[in-house]
Protein backbone atom coordinates (compact mmCIF):
# COMPACT_ATOMS: atom_id res chain seq x y z
CA UNK A 1 0.00 0.00 0.00
CA UNK A 2 1.72 3.44 -0.99
CA UNK A 3 -0.96 5.15 0.83
CA UNK A 4 -1.65 5.50 4.52
CA UNK A 5 -5.11 5.24 6.29
CA UNK A 6 -5.19 6.84 9.50
CA UNK A 7 -7.26 6.88 12.73
CA UNK A 8 -7.17 9.09 15.24
CA UNK A 9 -8.61 7.47 18.62
CA UNK A 10 -8.49 7.69 22.24
CA UNK A 11 -8.49 4.52 25.26
CA UNK A 12 -11.91 3.91 26.75
CA UNK A 13 -13.76 5.00 23.01
CA UNK A 14 -16.13 2.21 21.99
CA UNK A 15 -16.30 4.11 18.42
CA UNK A 16 -12.93 4.06 17.97
CA UNK A 17 -12.72 0.28 18.83
CA UNK A 18 -15.44 -0.57 16.07
CA UNK A 19 -14.08 1.36 13.75
CA UNK A 20 -11.18 -0.20 13.83
CA UNK A 21 -12.82 -3.38 14.51
CA UNK A 22 -14.28 -2.99 10.99
CA UNK A 23 -10.77 -2.15 8.89
CA UNK A 24 -9.29 -5.23 10.75
CA UNK A 25 -12.26 -7.12 8.90
CA UNK A 26 -11.16 -5.82 5.85
CA UNK A 27 -7.47 -6.68 6.30
CA UNK A 28 -6.67 -2.69 5.72
CA UNK A 29 -3.94 -1.69 7.71
CA UNK A 30 -3.99 1.86 9.41
CA UNK A 31 -2.05 3.97 11.42
CA UNK A 32 -3.50 4.61 14.77
CA UNK A 33 -2.92 8.20 16.59
CA UNK A 34 -4.25 8.02 20.16
CA UNK A 35 -5.06 11.47 21.23
CA UNK A 36 -3.61 11.13 24.36
CA UNK A 37 -0.68 10.09 23.55
CA UNK A 38 0.13 13.43 22.18
CA UNK A 39 0.23 17.25 22.91
CA UNK A 40 -2.51 19.93 22.36
CA UNK A 41 -0.89 20.71 18.60
CA UNK A 42 -1.98 16.92 17.11
CA UNK A 43 -5.81 17.64 18.55
CA UNK A 44 -5.20 20.88 17.17
CA UNK A 45 -4.46 19.44 13.77
CA UNK A 46 -7.53 17.20 13.68
CA UNK A 47 -9.56 20.21 14.70
CA UNK A 48 -8.39 22.34 11.90
CA UNK A 49 -8.69 19.17 9.07
CA UNK A 50 -12.29 17.86 10.42
CA UNK A 51 -13.77 20.88 12.80
CA UNK A 52 -14.74 17.74 14.56
CA UNK A 53 -13.60 17.04 18.53
CA UNK A 54 -14.87 13.57 18.51
CA UNK A 55 -12.85 10.44 17.85
CA UNK A 56 -12.88 8.15 15.35
CA UNK A 57 -11.99 9.77 12.84
CA UNK A 58 -10.92 7.78 9.81
CA UNK A 59 -8.13 9.48 6.77
CA UNK A 60 -7.82 7.63 3.28
CA UNK A 61 -4.55 9.89 2.66
CA UNK A 62 -5.77 13.49 2.56
CA UNK A 63 -9.70 11.87 2.61
CA UNK A 64 -11.42 12.87 5.51
CA UNK A 65 -14.09 9.66 5.86
CA UNK A 66 -15.57 11.15 9.02
CA UNK A 67 -15.97 8.90 12.42
CA UNK A 68 -17.11 5.48 12.93
CA UNK A 69 -20.76 5.80 11.31
CA UNK A 70 -19.80 7.51 8.38
CA UNK A 71 -17.38 5.04 7.52
CA UNK A 72 -20.38 2.67 8.03
CA UNK A 73 -21.98 4.68 5.69
CA UNK A 74 -19.93 4.42 2.65
CA UNK A 75 -21.52 2.22 0.05
CA UNK A 76 -19.57 -0.53 -1.73
CA UNK A 77 -18.60 0.75 -4.60
CA UNK A 78 -17.45 3.96 -3.03
CA UNK A 79 -15.35 2.16 -0.41
CA UNK A 80 -13.79 -0.36 -2.86
CA UNK A 81 -12.54 3.61 -4.44
CA UNK A 82 -11.24 4.29 -1.65
CA UNK A 83 -8.81 0.77 -0.91
CA UNK A 84 -7.95 1.23 -4.47
CA UNK A 85 -7.09 5.25 -4.08
CA UNK A 86 -4.61 4.29 -0.79
CA UNK A 87 -3.08 1.20 -2.43
CA UNK A 88 -2.17 3.46 -5.62
CA UNK A 89 -1.24 6.70 -4.51
CA UNK A 90 1.10 8.09 -1.81
CA UNK A 91 -0.13 10.42 0.72
CA UNK A 92 -0.08 13.91 -0.73
CA UNK A 93 0.64 17.54 -0.17
CA UNK A 94 -2.21 18.14 2.37
CA UNK A 95 -2.88 14.82 4.23
CA UNK A 96 -2.52 14.83 8.46
CA UNK A 97 0.69 14.46 9.80
CA UNK A 98 2.17 11.43 11.25
CA UNK A 99 3.27 12.75 15.18
CA UNK A 100 6.68 11.70 15.87
CA UNK A 101 8.62 14.10 18.61
CA UNK A 102 5.10 15.31 20.22
CA UNK A 103 4.82 12.26 21.72
CA UNK A 104 3.94 11.98 25.79
CA UNK A 105 4.20 9.80 28.75
CA UNK A 106 2.36 6.66 27.82
CA UNK A 107 1.07 3.12 29.15
CA UNK A 108 4.30 1.71 28.69
CA UNK A 109 6.84 3.61 31.03
CA UNK A 110 9.45 2.07 32.92
CA UNK A 111 8.28 0.65 36.37
CA UNK A 112 10.67 3.03 37.68
CA UNK A 113 9.18 6.18 36.89
CA UNK A 114 6.17 5.44 38.71
CA UNK A 115 7.02 6.40 42.10
CA UNK A 116 9.77 9.47 42.57
CA UNK A 117 11.07 9.41 46.31
CA UNK A 118 13.19 11.46 47.99
CA UNK A 119 13.00 10.00 51.95
CA UNK A 120 11.51 12.16 54.63
CA UNK A 121 13.84 12.13 57.48
CA UNK A 122 10.51 12.99 59.54
CA UNK A 123 8.80 9.86 58.67
CA UNK A 124 11.53 7.98 60.78
CA UNK A 125 10.03 10.21 64.19
CA UNK A 126 6.66 9.79 62.47
CA UNK A 127 7.14 5.86 62.34
CA UNK A 128 8.31 5.51 65.91
CA UNK A 129 5.23 7.56 67.34
CA UNK A 130 2.71 5.60 65.78
CA UNK A 131 4.88 2.45 66.96
CA UNK A 132 4.39 3.92 70.70
CA UNK A 133 1.99 3.66 72.96
CA UNK A 134 0.69 7.30 72.62
CA UNK A 135 -1.59 6.86 69.90
CA UNK A 136 -4.92 5.90 71.14
CA UNK A 137 -8.38 6.04 70.45
CA UNK A 138 -9.79 9.43 72.58
CA UNK A 139 -12.96 11.27 72.59
CA UNK A 140 -13.42 14.76 71.80
CA UNK A 141 -17.12 16.11 71.85
CA UNK A 142 -18.62 12.48 71.27
CA UNK A 143 -16.38 11.52 68.71
CA UNK A 144 -13.91 8.75 69.07
CA UNK A 145 -10.45 9.23 66.96
CA UNK A 146 -7.85 7.21 66.43
CA UNK A 147 -4.16 7.32 66.83
CA UNK A 148 -4.93 10.65 69.30
CA UNK A 149 -2.90 12.32 71.50
CA UNK A 150 -2.55 15.64 73.33
CA UNK A 151 -0.01 18.45 72.53
CA UNK A 152 1.71 18.42 75.49
CA UNK A 153 2.03 14.31 75.38
CA UNK A 154 3.55 14.55 72.10
CA UNK A 155 6.33 16.85 73.40
CA UNK A 156 7.32 15.04 76.56
CA UNK A 157 7.35 12.22 74.56
CA UNK A 158 9.64 13.82 71.82
CA UNK A 159 11.60 15.20 74.53
CA UNK A 160 12.12 11.68 75.59
CA UNK A 161 13.78 10.59 72.29
CA UNK A 162 16.33 12.97 72.01
CA UNK A 163 14.65 15.49 69.91
CA UNK A 164 13.65 19.36 70.82
CA UNK A 165 9.68 18.48 71.36
CA UNK A 166 8.15 21.42 70.41
CA UNK A 167 10.36 21.91 67.00
CA UNK A 168 9.86 17.93 65.90
CA UNK A 169 6.54 18.68 66.89
CA UNK A 170 5.93 21.82 64.77
CA UNK A 171 7.98 19.53 61.76
CA UNK A 172 5.00 16.88 61.87
CA UNK A 173 2.55 19.08 61.43
CA UNK A 174 3.81 21.71 59.44
CA UNK A 175 5.06 17.88 57.10
CA UNK A 176 1.39 16.97 57.86
CA UNK A 177 2.32 13.35 59.29
CA UNK A 178 0.17 14.66 62.45
CA UNK A 179 -3.19 17.00 62.21
CA UNK A 180 -5.13 19.25 64.84
CA UNK A 181 -8.49 17.60 65.38
CA UNK A 182 -10.31 20.90 66.50
CA UNK A 183 -11.01 22.48 63.03
CA UNK A 184 -9.49 26.16 63.98
CA UNK A 185 -6.19 24.66 65.66
CA UNK A 186 -3.81 25.71 62.96
CA UNK A 187 0.16 25.49 64.64
CA UNK A 188 1.03 23.21 67.65
CA UNK A 189 0.07 24.33 70.88
CA UNK A 190 1.83 21.96 73.68
CA UNK A 191 -1.01 21.80 76.15
CA UNK A 192 -4.04 19.96 76.08
CA UNK A 193 -4.80 20.53 72.22
CA UNK A 194 -6.16 17.38 70.51
CA UNK A 195 -4.06 15.95 67.39
CA UNK A 196 -3.81 12.70 65.65
CA UNK A 197 -1.60 10.72 63.10
CA UNK A 198 -2.92 11.67 59.91
CA UNK A 199 -2.72 8.35 58.32
CA UNK A 200 -5.10 6.70 60.70
CA UNK A 201 -7.73 9.77 60.22
CA UNK A 202 -9.88 7.42 58.87
CA UNK A 203 -9.27 3.69 59.60
CA UNK A 204 -11.54 3.47 56.80
CA UNK A 205 -9.88 4.97 54.06
CA UNK A 206 -8.14 3.04 51.27
CA UNK A 207 -4.84 4.35 51.74
CA UNK A 208 -4.57 4.66 55.87
CA UNK A 209 -2.36 2.85 58.12
CA UNK A 210 0.42 3.38 56.03
CA UNK A 211 2.98 6.30 56.98
CA UNK A 212 3.51 8.18 53.76
CA UNK A 213 7.25 8.34 53.83
CA UNK A 214 8.46 10.55 50.64
CA UNK A 215 9.38 14.22 50.48
CA UNK A 216 5.65 16.26 49.88
CA UNK A 217 5.75 16.79 46.38
CA UNK A 218 3.50 19.44 44.25
CA UNK A 219 0.02 17.40 43.98
CA UNK A 220 0.19 18.07 40.01
CA UNK A 221 3.68 16.14 39.70
CA UNK A 222 1.63 12.95 42.64
CA UNK A 223 -1.12 12.93 40.55
CA UNK A 224 1.11 12.57 37.35
CA UNK A 225 2.70 9.94 38.58
CA UNK A 226 -0.06 8.16 40.11
CA UNK A 227 -2.13 9.53 36.26
CA UNK A 228 0.82 7.36 34.68
CA UNK A 229 0.05 4.41 37.38
CA UNK A 230 -3.33 4.50 36.36
CA UNK A 231 -2.61 4.42 32.96
CA UNK A 232 -0.62 1.01 33.43
CA UNK A 233 -3.44 -0.22 35.29
CA UNK A 234 -5.92 0.72 32.56
CA UNK A 235 -3.95 -0.88 29.75
CA UNK A 236 -3.56 -4.37 30.87
CA UNK A 237 -6.98 -4.57 33.00
CA UNK A 238 -9.07 -2.94 31.08
CA UNK A 239 -10.95 -4.13 28.07
CA UNK A 240 -10.63 -2.66 24.48
CA UNK A 241 -13.51 -0.59 24.74
CA UNK A 242 -12.58 0.76 28.00
CA UNK A 243 -16.03 -0.38 29.31
CA UNK A 244 -15.01 -3.15 31.69
CA UNK A 245 -12.42 -4.17 33.97
CA UNK A 246 -10.42 -6.94 35.32
CA UNK A 247 -10.82 -6.62 39.68
CA UNK A 248 -9.67 -10.26 40.03
CA UNK A 249 -6.64 -10.05 37.83
CA UNK A 250 -5.66 -6.17 38.88
CA UNK A 251 -6.14 -7.59 42.82
CA UNK A 252 -3.20 -9.09 42.83
CA UNK A 253 -0.51 -7.53 40.13
CA UNK A 254 2.37 -5.29 40.73
CA UNK A 255 0.92 -2.91 39.01
CA UNK A 256 -1.87 -2.11 41.51
CA UNK A 257 1.06 -2.82 44.01
CA UNK A 258 2.74 0.32 42.82
CA UNK A 259 -0.53 1.93 42.79
CA UNK A 260 -1.45 1.35 46.18
CA UNK A 261 1.85 2.78 47.51
CA UNK A 262 1.49 5.95 45.72
CA UNK A 263 -1.97 6.34 47.50
CA UNK A 264 -0.40 6.80 50.78
CA UNK A 265 1.56 9.90 49.79
CA UNK A 266 -1.70 11.81 48.78
CA UNK A 267 -2.04 11.51 53.13
CA UNK A 268 0.26 14.90 53.31
CA UNK A 269 0.06 16.57 49.30
CA UNK A 270 -1.08 20.32 49.28
CA UNK A 271 -4.09 20.77 47.64
CA UNK A 272 -3.84 24.58 48.03
CA UNK A 273 -1.03 24.17 45.27
CA UNK A 274 -3.54 23.19 42.66
CA UNK A 275 -4.53 25.80 40.44
CA UNK A 276 -8.18 24.95 39.11
CA UNK A 277 -7.62 22.78 36.02
CA UNK A 278 -5.16 21.00 38.66
CA UNK A 279 -7.72 20.37 41.08
CA UNK A 280 -9.99 19.46 38.13
CA UNK A 281 -7.60 16.88 36.63
CA UNK A 282 -6.23 15.63 40.06
CA UNK A 283 -9.69 14.75 41.51
CA UNK A 284 -10.89 13.27 38.51
CA UNK A 285 -8.22 11.04 37.90
CA UNK A 286 -8.25 10.21 41.93
CA UNK A 287 -12.12 9.58 42.11
CA UNK A 288 -12.38 7.00 38.92
CA UNK A 289 -8.92 5.46 40.88
CA UNK A 290 -10.67 5.27 43.84
CA UNK A 291 -13.52 3.41 42.43
CA UNK A 292 -11.67 0.87 40.89
CA UNK A 293 -9.72 0.92 44.23
CA UNK A 294 -12.47 0.20 46.16
CA UNK A 295 -14.62 -2.47 43.95
CA UNK A 296 -11.02 -4.32 44.16
CA UNK A 297 -10.65 -4.26 48.04
CA UNK A 298 -13.96 -4.11 48.90
CA UNK A 299 -16.36 -5.71 46.30
CA UNK A 300 -18.80 -4.61 43.75
CA UNK A 301 -21.98 -3.27 45.29
CA UNK A 302 -25.35 -5.11 44.41
CA UNK A 303 -28.09 -3.19 45.39
CA UNK A 304 -29.41 0.20 45.31
CA UNK A 305 -28.79 0.67 49.44
CA UNK A 306 -24.92 -0.76 49.14
CA UNK A 307 -24.64 1.39 46.02
CA UNK A 308 -25.49 4.68 48.79
CA UNK A 309 -23.46 3.25 51.21
CA UNK A 310 -20.12 2.83 48.65
CA UNK A 311 -19.84 6.11 47.46
CA UNK A 312 -20.55 7.70 51.19
CA UNK A 313 -18.09 5.80 52.71
CA UNK A 314 -15.42 4.87 50.41
CA UNK A 315 -12.64 7.18 51.07
CA UNK A 316 -8.91 8.50 50.84
CA UNK A 317 -7.03 11.05 53.26
CA UNK A 318 -5.92 13.49 50.62
CA UNK A 319 -3.96 16.51 51.94
CA UNK A 320 -4.59 15.41 56.15
CA UNK A 321 -8.38 15.26 54.71
CA UNK A 322 -10.80 12.37 54.49
CA UNK A 323 -12.54 12.40 50.73
CA UNK A 324 -15.36 9.78 50.18
CA UNK A 325 -16.60 9.49 46.23
CA UNK A 326 -19.34 11.65 47.27
CA UNK A 327 -16.86 14.22 48.77
CA UNK A 328 -15.41 14.35 45.23
CA UNK A 329 -17.94 14.87 43.07
CA UNK A 330 -20.33 16.58 44.77
CA UNK A 331 -18.08 18.95 46.83
CA UNK A 332 -14.99 19.04 45.23
CA UNK A 333 -16.40 18.86 41.19
CA UNK A 334 -19.62 20.21 41.49
CA UNK A 335 -19.34 23.34 43.54
CA UNK A 336 -20.11 21.53 46.80
CA UNK A 337 -23.75 20.97 45.28
CA UNK A 338 -26.42 18.73 46.93
CA UNK A 339 -25.99 14.96 45.41
CA UNK A 340 -29.27 13.45 43.95
CA UNK A 341 -30.28 11.29 47.10
CA UNK A 342 -28.68 14.41 49.48
CA UNK A 343 -30.50 16.50 51.75
CA UNK A 344 -28.09 19.07 51.73
CA UNK A 345 -24.62 20.46 50.35
CA UNK A 346 -21.96 18.13 50.53
CA UNK A 347 -19.71 20.36 52.90
CA UNK A 348 -20.96 22.71 55.68
CA UNK A 349 -19.29 26.56 55.64
CA UNK A 350 -17.42 25.47 58.44
CA UNK A 351 -15.63 22.65 56.35
CA UNK A 352 -12.08 22.85 55.71
CA UNK A 353 -12.54 21.01 52.76
CA UNK A 354 -15.06 23.59 51.27
CA UNK A 355 -11.52 25.56 49.95
CA UNK A 356 -11.05 23.11 47.96
CA UNK A 357 -14.31 23.12 46.08
CA UNK A 358 -14.40 24.44 42.70
CA UNK A 359 -15.62 28.01 42.24
CA UNK A 360 -18.61 27.25 40.07
CA UNK A 361 -20.21 23.32 39.27
CA UNK A 362 -18.27 21.59 36.13
CA UNK A 363 -20.95 19.75 34.07
CA UNK A 364 -18.55 18.09 31.86
CA UNK A 365 -17.34 16.01 34.66
CA UNK A 366 -20.60 13.66 34.56
CA UNK A 367 -18.87 12.45 30.94
CA UNK A 368 -15.33 11.94 32.89
CA UNK A 369 -16.12 10.46 36.28
CA UNK A 370 -16.76 6.70 35.94
CA UNK A 371 -19.05 4.74 38.49
CA UNK A 372 -17.97 1.53 37.81
CA UNK A 373 -21.62 0.53 36.40
CA UNK A 374 -22.16 -0.32 32.03
CA UNK A 375 -23.91 2.51 31.38
CA UNK A 376 -21.16 5.24 32.89
CA UNK A 377 -18.85 6.84 30.55
CA UNK A 378 -15.53 5.06 29.50
CA UNK A 379 -12.65 5.05 31.59
CA UNK A 380 -9.65 8.12 30.81
CA UNK A 381 -7.18 10.18 32.16
CA UNK A 382 -7.13 13.10 32.58
CA UNK A 383 -3.87 15.93 32.70
CA UNK A 384 -3.45 19.36 34.12
CA UNK A 385 -2.44 21.39 30.73
CA UNK A 386 -4.82 19.52 28.68
CA UNK A 387 -7.88 19.25 30.95
CA UNK A 388 -10.36 21.58 29.76
CA UNK A 389 -9.64 19.88 25.82
CA UNK A 390 -9.94 16.51 27.51
CA UNK A 391 -13.10 17.24 28.83
CA UNK A 392 -14.58 18.95 26.22
CA UNK A 393 -13.83 15.60 23.87
CA UNK A 394 -15.19 13.22 26.49
CA UNK A 395 -18.58 15.44 26.31
CA UNK A 396 -18.84 15.59 22.59
CA UNK A 397 -18.28 11.79 22.60
CA UNK A 398 -20.72 10.77 25.29
CA UNK A 399 -23.63 13.04 23.59
CA UNK A 400 -22.64 11.60 20.22
CA UNK A 401 -23.40 8.03 21.11
CA UNK A 402 -27.15 7.78 20.57
CA UNK A 403 -27.71 5.65 23.59
CA UNK A 404 -26.60 8.48 25.32
CA UNK A 405 -28.64 10.97 23.65
CA UNK A 406 -30.82 10.04 20.97
CA UNK A 407 -32.62 12.56 18.44
CA UNK A 408 -35.73 11.68 16.44
CA UNK A 409 -37.07 14.71 14.92
CA UNK A 410 -40.41 13.15 13.15
CA UNK A 411 -41.52 12.23 16.43
CA UNK A 412 -40.15 15.61 18.28
CA UNK A 413 -38.75 13.24 20.98
CA UNK A 414 -35.02 13.57 22.51
CA UNK A 415 -34.13 10.57 24.74
CA UNK A 416 -31.62 11.05 27.47
CA UNK A 417 -28.90 9.26 29.71
CA UNK A 418 -30.34 9.63 33.21
CA UNK A 419 -27.02 11.11 34.31
CA UNK A 420 -29.28 14.52 32.74
CA UNK A 421 -31.98 13.77 35.05
CA UNK A 422 -29.76 13.23 38.03
CA UNK A 423 -27.99 16.37 37.53
CA UNK A 424 -30.13 18.39 35.89
CA UNK A 425 -29.15 21.96 38.05
CA UNK A 426 -26.20 21.19 36.63
CA UNK A 427 -27.36 21.71 32.87
CA UNK A 428 -29.57 24.57 33.49
CA UNK A 429 -32.62 23.13 35.45
CA UNK A 430 -35.06 22.85 32.89
CA UNK A 431 -35.84 20.60 30.24
CA UNK A 432 -35.30 23.29 27.15
CA UNK A 433 -32.22 25.08 29.38
CA UNK A 434 -30.32 20.86 28.82
CA UNK A 435 -31.22 20.63 25.84
CA UNK A 436 -29.60 23.75 24.89
CA UNK A 437 -26.81 23.28 26.22
CA UNK A 438 -26.04 19.53 25.30
CA UNK A 439 -26.66 21.42 21.25
CA UNK A 440 -24.19 23.92 22.59
CA UNK A 441 -21.69 20.75 23.95
CA UNK A 442 -22.35 18.91 20.70
CA UNK A 443 -20.46 18.16 17.21
CA UNK A 444 -21.93 20.10 14.16
CA UNK A 445 -23.82 17.42 11.68
CA UNK A 446 -27.42 16.01 11.48
CA UNK A 447 -27.98 15.17 15.06
CA UNK A 448 -27.78 19.15 16.24
CA UNK A 449 -29.00 20.42 13.29
CA UNK A 450 -32.72 18.36 14.23
CA UNK A 451 -32.10 18.93 18.06
CA UNK A 452 -31.54 22.67 17.22
CA UNK A 453 -35.03 22.76 15.16
CA UNK A 454 -36.72 21.30 18.05
CA UNK A 455 -35.38 23.82 20.56
CA UNK A 456 -36.39 26.41 18.21
CA UNK A 457 -39.51 24.96 17.70
CA UNK A 458 -40.33 24.60 21.27
CA UNK A 459 -42.04 21.49 20.73
CA UNK A 460 -40.43 18.26 22.12
CA UNK A 461 -40.78 15.90 24.70
CA UNK A 462 -37.47 14.59 26.80
CA UNK A 463 -37.49 11.00 28.39
CA UNK A 464 -34.98 9.22 29.80
CA UNK A 465 -33.19 5.34 29.25
CA UNK A 466 -32.90 3.39 32.31
CA UNK A 467 -29.54 3.55 33.61
CA UNK A 468 -27.86 -0.34 33.51
CA UNK A 469 -26.52 -0.97 37.04
CA UNK A 470 -24.82 -3.78 36.25
CA UNK A 471 -21.06 -4.08 37.35
CA UNK A 472 -18.35 -3.29 34.69
CA UNK A 473 -16.59 -6.09 35.91
CA UNK A 474 -15.14 -8.29 32.85
CA UNK A 475 -16.24 -10.99 34.87
CA UNK A 476 -19.87 -9.93 35.00
CA UNK A 477 -19.62 -9.09 31.30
Amino acid sequence: MLGQILVYSMPGCPHCTAAKMSLNKLNLPFIEIQLDLYDKSVREELKSKTNRSTVPQIFFNEKHIGGRDDFHKLDKKELEELIKYVQENEPPEGSPSIPGSTLLIGIGEDDGQSLRCEYDTDADIAKALKDSNLPKKRWNWLQRHHGAFTGKQLKEWLDGTGEDGEAAATRLLAGNFIAPIEKKVDAFHPDGTLYQLVEQKSIASLNSGVTAECKVLHPSELGEQMRIQIKKLYGKYLNDDGTSVDYEGMRDSEEFGEYVKLTAQLQRVDLSQLSIDGRLAFFINIYNALIIHGQVVRGIPQTFLTRLRFFWTTSYIIGGHVFTLDDIENGVLRGNRKGPAHLCRQFSRSDPRLKFALPTAEPKIHFALVCGAKSCPPIKCFSEKGVQEELKMATEGFIEDDSNVLVNLEKKKVKLSMIFKWYQVDFGGKDRAMLIWIFENMNTGTKSDNLKSLIEGDNFSVSYFEYDWTSNSKNES
